[in-house]
């Protein structure tokens, strides 16, 4: 059964989370938003006003534009407080802020300067009605009032009485929707953080590497490369966050890298994840050649194929020397495209060909972004790298019969093999 909360969901089935934010708080930008690529809508009130109306009315129109593609009501939208946690008495003091955001239908909070324990259970109580009772012994007695339940319960379709059941922090409480996170975000959260971990209640936490760097004597320290104390600080919380199943928030965008490096930041980075590549052009192949079987699973087509690999692919052995060429530098798996002769799949045991028959062309935007996101779906469900081609032909197919960059029939409803 889908949830309300799209992120749940997500987290449940070990897919990444996609973030973007909304351009102004309104009714029509809620609805036109409602068909957004992102998995979340993160609003900022910790450095911008507090307009608890304008949310309210997004809400609105975030449903008014539903549902979604993946069959929710409406993406998650996560807003930030005006207020830090810091301690016990600014959280209590500002408890009000919680019951005035979450009252408008949104699935979540983001706490900033998430500083002891204490602090963070006294935020998880701002966020609870009082008769929840799970995680009594360590989160004190929930602080939300009747009164508030209508609107929210409202937009979730659900009755008063079902909301404010389910208006409880997952994964505390299984069947809850509420998704809280953190800003461990300067070195007096760092000093706390396996304690911050541990308490119930939270989902997520993120490192906050602009205000951290700050908090170090750093004043523009926001991206990488960083310096070995923030480094340090970053693994420390990464390391806290996983001891106690919570998932790690990062992002960052440093302008003084190029492409090459940050590709390289990424791979060496995040060597624990299975990372996919779409050379995209001979151009950029140019650049990634040396460092190939740093990933996963790559998808070239032909003359990408033969840059990477020096050999000249004319015929299917060739075809499968290329391909046993690059699994051979480290990759798992590869699909070598061959425009309307469909694709070639490689994965060390299994190889063959697959070619999409009864293709209507309208348009050749999104199609070979729509064929990585078949990779990656049949990387996740399918379990076979036949299947995967074939998923991932079907699914460019669809997007290639669109004139829209990104086809409104694709889905998983809609490819069949």
């Amino acid at each position: 059964m889908t949830r309300i909360n799209k992120l749940i969901d997500l987290i449940e089935q070990g897919q990444q989370i996609y973030i973007s934010k909304p351009d102004e708080l309104s009714f029509d930008c809620g609805k036109e938003m409602n068909g957004t690529w992102a998995d979340l809508l993160l609003v900022d009130f910790e450095h911008h006003y507090f307009d608890i109306k304008g949310l309210h009315e997004f809400m609105k129109g975030l449903k008014a534009g539903g549902p979604t593609k993946s069959g929710h009501l409406t993406p998650a939208v996560i807003t930030t407080l005006p207020s830090n946690a810091t301690t016990v008495n600014e959280v209590l003091a500002n408890a009000w802020q919680s019951r005035h955001v979450l009252s408008t239908g949104v699935h979540g909070i983001l706490n900033t300067h998430t500083r002891s324990a204490a602090a963070i259970a006294a935020f998880v109580a701002t966020c609870r009605y009082p008769f929840q009772k799970l995680g009594e012994d360590i989160i004190p007695e929930g602080l939300r009032g009747a009164g508030g339940q209508g609107e929210p319960a409202e937009l979730w379709n659900m009755s008063n009485e079902e909301y404010v059941r389910k208006a409880d922090p997952w994964p505390l409480n299984p069947e809850g929707e509420l998704f809280l996170g953190l800003k461990i975000e300067d070195r007096h959260c760092v000093e706390n953080v396996d304690e911050i971990a541990a308490v119930p209640g939270i989902a997520f936490a993120e490192w906050g590497p602009g205000d951290m760097g700050m908090s170090y004597g750093l004043p523009d320290a926001h991206d990488p490369p960083y310096p070995e104390i923030m480094d340090e600080a970053r693994e420390k919380i990464k390391s806290a966050l996983h001891k106690n199943n919570k998932t790690f928030y990062s992002s960052w965008n440093d302008l003084s890298m190029n492409p090459e490096e940050r590709i390289k930041y990424i791979i060496d980075e995040y060597t624990h994840l299975p990372i996919f590549l779409d050379p995209v052009s001979i151009a950029k192949t140019s650049k990634i050649i040396n460092i190939i079987g740093k990933f996963h699973t790559v998808k070239p087509n032909r003359l990408e194929a033969e840059l990477i690999t020096g050999i000249k692919i004319t015929n299917k052995q060739s075809m499968l020397k290329a391909a046993q060429n690059i699994f051979n530098r480290g990759c798992k798996q590869i699909f070598i495209t061959l425009g309307k002769e469909g694709v070639f799949y490689y994965n060390g045991i299994e190889y063959g060909h697959h070619c999409q028959q009864n293709i209507e062309v309208n348009s050749g935007n999104g199609a070979g972004d729509a064929f990585v996101a078949g990779i990656v779906y049949g990387f996740l469900k399918l379990n076979s790298i036949k299947k995967t081609a074939e998923y991932a032909s079907a699914a460019a197919a669809i997007a290639l019969k669109s004139k829209n960059t990104i086809s409104d029939d694709i889905s998983s409803r809609n490819i069949e093999l």
